[in-house]
């Protein structure tokens, strides 16, 4: 019989039915039609199963969900329910249970297979014995383990690319689940020369290769996303294949120690045909003498904090090093043996507290590209860095006085792309920045700058006189802190699934910066206004064009304004005609706004605010409602909506007539969360309204809410109502079927 034959006879089948088609382990595109799935058909539906998320793309699949392994907590329920109560309580085998069941990596397939072949041991040798034949993951003959291996590895190999490959390997040298920043990782890649040459192009550039490769080994699900792509975490299942592979590749050995190994003897035969070693996290007070090695290119001593002392002729032999990360140690000093390293690229001093000099023989590292050191006792531009000619990435603390230092510094290092000041001192800064930042001024192939301007003015001056930013083309990233200290972690950029790179936070600003609007906001993506004394609306801040690239936007402490955007207010004349406002923007934050009365204004022209995803308002004591004027329609995309601490707000949506049109009111909101309205009555006045989205509902504090606008025929995919017991035993009900059906979600909290 022939395919076509074979599809008509499904199509034949499936036409007008129900059915749920499930196609596991899909690993290129699939053409339903040619297979007989009928199109339209909305009484079916198809799951495609697949580890490689490239392919569901492909197949341009409707929701798309991420199946997470097992917690801790139920991956060893399975495998105690598996092995058996009896057998797990036997003496001596807890603990060694617990370690087999962490070999299972909480993927059930292994659970399955390894616990069903535990169960027959009754004695704590046995399981012993079982948890050692363990070690060597791909080969220790499991039925259904061979089976993982060989999917894992079909996915290494499907790279292709060499050099991607080893940034897959080199990935394995890091704890299995941590965290590794993306940015980090990428650097260590661009070391190990998987990158290309970063001496014949700029190092943005290097980064865009190297994140291209993170989202590659992402989609084969060969790494896992963290949020926004700051990090991303290797499941332990695929690191032990990857440190399979590396054991067979002499390019790519690998040495990671662990608590399990750190005493063995043949450590110096291993470690000496190792090309990366990692030593992360090992409680390590001294370094082992066999350490030193010609072959070494990458050494990870990180986050071994009682490490002090490193031997004076530690790095003799590493001649080929080009990665130490010494983050988080206990090191005062960096022996003489430093200047044999002629070929290092990174050096990572970060959270060396104790360290508090740069040794001249620093200079002769004429191959350094990057260079951290914040967080050190390391003083602000340490002369000796001068000589690093090829330096490209700085990032520094600006702790004490730059005039006792060598500030003048920055202008040798001609080849600087990326520069991060962290200030701690701020009081200091504000006399010594107006002079630095004229330095920095002077680099000409400057793209990356994170750092704090005491006033706008003096950003206006740098950004004047700065020879990298152009107004067609300012930096690539930059987070700049306007009268205020710099902050670390801004919060407004935690919540994407996507990386801003472009960041504003003004405060205490009293005029109307339009060269902050024109020069800096109109490439701004993410931004935070700050206790600005002056402004009552964002038509007031002088062209409201420039916030058109902003997705996230925090206001706070700012006192005067009594709307967000007022469409029917002209403000000083700078917005033109049917302009929108914040077309872009998704998230939209309002923190300790005295005077707001409203929150938008209406009428809005077409397009303002119309991607906006996220609503938050908080301690508003003046807020009396939130559309006012306005068409709830205008937020086609609003998923969250929460209302914390505002003291005169009375209701919602509040309706006359409902139209058809409003009938759909915000259809996309999942997410509602009222908390502590004192006069807060309704969430709507009409029941008719449809809340096809809403999931979750949290209300607490709000005693004047006496009734719920829901039932499951108007909101039928609600799962969750949150809220205190006593509000909910005296709620009034209309309709006794909708309070049976809301019951059954209510959680007391």
């Amino acid at each position: 019989m022939d395919s076509k034959e074979v599809a008509r006879r499904i199509h034949k089948r499936l036409e007008n039915r129900k059915y749920l088609l499930i196609l596991d382990g899909v690993v290129e595109f699939i053409n339903l039609r040619e297979l007989g799935i009928p199109d339209g058909n909305n009484c079916g539906k198809v799951v495609m199963a697949s580890h490689i998320h490239q392919v569901l793309k492909w197949n341009n699949v409707d929701t798309l969900i991420n199946v997470k392994p097992l917690s801790r907590h139920e991956a060893w329920k399975m495998f105690q329910d598996i092995v058996g109560h009896d057998i797990i309580g036997l003496p001596g085998i807890p603990p060694i249970a617990r370690r087999v069941c962490e070999r299972c990596s909480c993927l059930p397939l292994l659970i399955q297979k390894i616990a069903s072949s535990f169960k027959w041991k009754t004695d704590a040798r046995s399981w012993n014995a079982g948890l050692k034949a363990l070690k060597p993951w791909p080969e220790h003959g499991i039925e259904g383990v061979e089976e993982l291996y060989k999917c894992l590895k079909f996915c290494f190999e499907e790279l292709k690319d060499e050099k991607k490959q080893k940034c897959f390997l080199y990935s394995s040298m890091y704890p299995a689940d941590s965290k590794v920043y993306t940015d980090y990782l990428v650097e260590c890649w661009a070391a190990q020369g998987f990158l290309g040459d970063v001496n014949d192009t700029c190092y943005q550039d290097v980064r865009d290769k190297g994140h291209e490769i993170v989202d590659d080994l992402v989609n084969v699900s060969l790494l896992e996303k963290g949020e926004r792509k700051i990090y991303v975490r290797m499941h332990d299942c695929i690191r032990q294949l990857a440190l399979h592979i590396s054991s067979k590749s002499p390019d790519c050995h690998t040495y990671v120690m662990t608590s399990e190994n750190s005493m063995q003897l043949d450590n110096s035969k291993v470690v000496k045909n190792s090309r990366w070693v990692s030593m992360i996290d090992n409680k390590l007070i001294n370094l082992p003498d066999w350490l030193g090695s010609v072959m070494l290119s990458t050494l990870l001593l990180q986050k071994n904090a009682e490490l002090a002392v490193i031997q004076q002729t530690f790095f003799e032999n590493m001649t080929n090093l080009v990665l130490l990360d010494l983050y988080g140690t206990r090191i005062e000093e960096l022996p003489p043996s430093l200047s044999t390293l002629i070929a290092l690229k990174g050096l990572y001093l970060n959270d060396c507290m104790l360290l508090t000099l740069l040794p001249s023989e620093i200079a002769s590292l004429q191959c350094l590209q990057v260079l951290d050191i914040r967080g050190s006792g390391v003083p602000f531009i340490p002369i000796p860095i001068k000589s690093l000619a090829n330096l490209k990435c700085l990032r520094i603390s600006y702790v004490t006085r730059a005039d006792q230092y060598g500030d003048h510094v920055i202008l040798e290092l001609h080849k600087l792309e990326e520069l991060i000041i962290n200030v701690v001192s701020y009081q200091q800064w504000c006399e010594d920045a107006e002079h630095i930042m004229q330095q920095v001024a002077s680099l000409k192939n400057l793209s990356t700058l994170r750092c704090s301007f005491p006033s706008a003015s003096m950003l206006e001056e740098f950004l004047l006189r700065s020879k990298s930013w152009q107004d067609d083309k300012p930096f690539n990233s930059f987070r700049f802190f306007v009268g205020c200290q710099y902050s670390k972690c801004p919060q407004i950029l935690e919540s994407f699934d996507y990386r801003m790179n472009k960041y504003l936070k003004y405060c205490n600003g009293d005029r109307n910066d339009d060269f902050v609007n024109s020069r800096v906001l109109a490439h701004t993506e993410a931004f935070e206004l700050i206790c600005h004394k002056n402004i009552r609306n964002l038509s007031d801040f002088a062209g409201t064009t420039s916030l058109k690239d902003v997705r996230s936007f925090l206001i706070k402490g700012c006192n005067k304004m009594s709307s967000i955007v007022a469409g029917d207010i002209v403000g000083n004349g700078n917005r033109q005609e049917n302009e929108s406002i914040l077309p872009n923007l998704q998230h939209l934050c309002m923190d300790n706004l005295l005077n707001l009365k409203h929150v938008f204004r209406g009428p809005l022209h077409s397009g303002t605010l119309s991607k906006l995803q996220v609503l938050v308002l908080k301690n508003c004591p003046s807020l009396k409602t939130i559309f006012f004027r306005v068409a709830t329609t205008d937020f086609p995309k609003l998923q969250m909506l929460i209302i914390e601490n505002c003291s005169e707000i009375e209701g919602l949506l509040m309706f006359k007539e409902v139209t058809e049109r409003e009938r759909n009111v915000l259809p996309k909101l999942e997410k509602l969360v009222l908390s502590n309205l004192p006069i807060f009555k309704s969430i709507c006045t009409k029941e008719t309204l449809a809340w096809p989205s809403l999931k979750l509902l949290e209300i607490y504090d709000c005693p004047a809410l006496k009734s719920l606008p829901f039932g499951m025929d108007n909101a039928a995919n609600l799962r969750s109502i949150k809220g205190q017991k006593e509000w909910w035993d005296n709620l009034e009900w209309t309709n006794n079927k909708a309070q049976e059906q809301l019951q059954i979600i209510f959680e007391a909290s």
